[in-house]
């Protein structure tokens, strides 16, 4: 996935000029109408799509988003605008490039002119909900929350995880499954730190790993533990802000920021990443066949991207993102039509993130609006 280098510098507008159509792509083959579709849009935050087994990985990590891309499109040229979570999200909401959304990590306004999609589709009439990983305990995923696209959802509940979605998901999907609805779902399952939760086999891909590497939270605590006066790690627990930014901070530091993580340790590196994938795979899964018993599948477009990758020791960083580098801006992104004829495509040309709002308005005969900078 590195051949393709002058895509990577996605902030500069040139690259709309490159950009593939979407909804070109995927409208082509529709079957006759069946309107109003419901939307589901599923992030997968910090996940590269080269270790994802309906990428062609070689480990199965993804049983479930493979049947969903047997059923659709399979894009293998998508970018994000930006390699974090705040600039991508907003951009993927309002297919603005970051530079003229004036977002940076700490602000979030956003041009009075620009129209977001959880906007736009309740003005059509829409029932909104998101369930996602940010939460209050970390200022970025406040700004994030406190911005326009966010606040316009009808229910917005945070401290999601993937892996194991919260009842309220699916009570909601029963709730709204007569009225169009937009559905936003994402989690932050696959950030790092790499570590599993205690109760999930963090050593499922690499079973024979035994050096000091922490694998669970566990091991992550007792290595900050080991570090830290008791006192201090006891005062820093009180602010979750302060204590992940601890956390992230030594666990960059035990990985090592001089590029010489040993490559047993980075094998194992990948292997958690790849354990973290398949179990928000599992809760994907779930989601899936709670759309299956509701009848739900064949009614709802349903649209699953990253927003960012992750870097495993290309140029030197480990379990890091923020660089304009391939691996770090390509993305993940499959559109499950069922008014699809043919599925199971893969589109080989450049698409962005913009270019998701546009397409998933077009896909449902609304109006694009002017503001948008991608395309369909």
């Amino acid at each position: 996935m590195q051949a393709h280098r002058k895509p990577t510098a996605l902030w500069v507008s040139g690259v709309l000029m490159v950009s593939g159509a979407l909804g070109t792509v995927v409208r082509a083959e529709e079957t006759g109408a069946q309107s109003p579709l419901n939307v589901i849009l599923i992030s997968l935050d910090t996940v590269r799509p080269d270790h994802l087994s309906c990428y062609g990985y070689h480990r199965k990590t993804t049983p479930n988003l493979d049947r969903i891309s047997r059923q659709g499109v399979v894009f293998t040229q998508a970018f994000s605008q930006s390699p974090t979570t705040h600039p991508s999200h907003l951009s993927i909401f309002t297919s603005r490039y970051p530079t003229r959304q004036w977002v940076s990590w700490k602000g979030n306004d956003l041009e009075e002119s620009t129209e977001t999609l959880t906007e736009i589709l309740k003005r059509h009439g829409y029932i909104t909900a998101a369930f996602t990983g940010l939460g209050k305990a970390n200022h970025n995923s406040r700004n994030l929350l406190a911005s326009r696209p966010f606040q316009a959802f009808d229910q917005l509940t945070q401290d999601v995880h993937l892996s194991w979605l919260p009842g309220e998901v699916f009570k909601w999907l029963w709730a709204h499954q007569e009225q169009p609805f937009f559905l936003f779902v994402h989690g932050y399952d696959a950030h790092e730190p790499h570590v599993l939760p205690i109760h999930r086999n963090a050593k499922r891909f690499n079973p024979t790993y035994h050096d000091s590497l922490p694998s669970t939270q566990v091991e992550l605590e007792a290595f900050i533990a080991s570090v830290l006066p008791p006192d201090e790690v006891r005062r820093l627990r009180s602010d979750k802000d302060a204590y992940r930014q601890l956390e992230l901070e030594l666990y960059w530091r035990r990985l090592g920021y001089d590029g010489s993580l040993p490559q047993d340790d980075l094998k194992h590196l990948q292997a958690l990443y790849d354990a973290q994938i398949y179990y928000l795979d599992q809760g994907l899964g779930e989601l899936f066949q709670a759309l299956k018993h509701l009848n739900l599948m064949e009614r709802t477009l349903i649209v699953i991207l990253s927003d960012h990758g992750q870097a495993f020791g290309e140029h030197g960083l480990y379990a890091v993102h923020g660089r304009c580098y391939d691996e770090q801006t390509r993305i993940a992104l499959i559109i499950r039509d069922p008014r699809l004829r043919r599925r199971g495509r893969t589109v080989r040309h450049i698409v962005q993130a913009i270019d998701v709002m546009p397409t998933v308005l077009e896909l449902l005969d609304l109006p694009i609006p002017a503001s948008a900078q991608g395309r369909s």
